[in-house]
Order: structure tokens, then C-alpha cells, then sequence
């Protein structure tokens, strides 16, 4: 898996940054997939699953 647990990450959608939580491999996906937990761009705290190819590494 390209991500890891408590990893900071980014929407690349909305830019919206958070912590990886969880994280699930399925068979018939073909791609990992990453739950992370972050606030929208209202303040309102969020927690969704996302294909990794959706999330990018915020640098450190």
C-alpha cells in the first residue's frame, strides 16, 4: 500500500487535508482504498473512504 496509517494526505479533489485512519484492500477493486478523517472547508469535521488514486502525501 502506497499510504500508511496516522499519514497526513490530500484531497486531490478539494484540496481538503487529513489523517489516514484506516485503510482496505478488496479483491474486486483493484486499488487500496484509505479512510480519512478531515475538515471541509465549513469547519464541519468529515471521515470518508477514498481510492488511492484520489489522495496525494502532504510533505512533511
Amino acid at each position: 500500500m502506497k499510504f500508511q496509517l496516522n499519514q497526513v494526505l490530500r484531497l486531490k479533489r478539494t484540496g481538503h487535508i487529513g489523517d489516514c485512519i484506516g485503510r482496505a484492500e478488496y479483491s474486486y477493486s483493484g486499488q487500496p482504498t484509505y479512510y480519512l478523517s478531515y475538515t471541509d472547508a465549513q469547519g464541519n469535521a468529515q471521515k470518508g473512504w477514498f481510492d488511492e488514486t484520489e489522495l496525494e502525501e502532504v510533505a512533511s
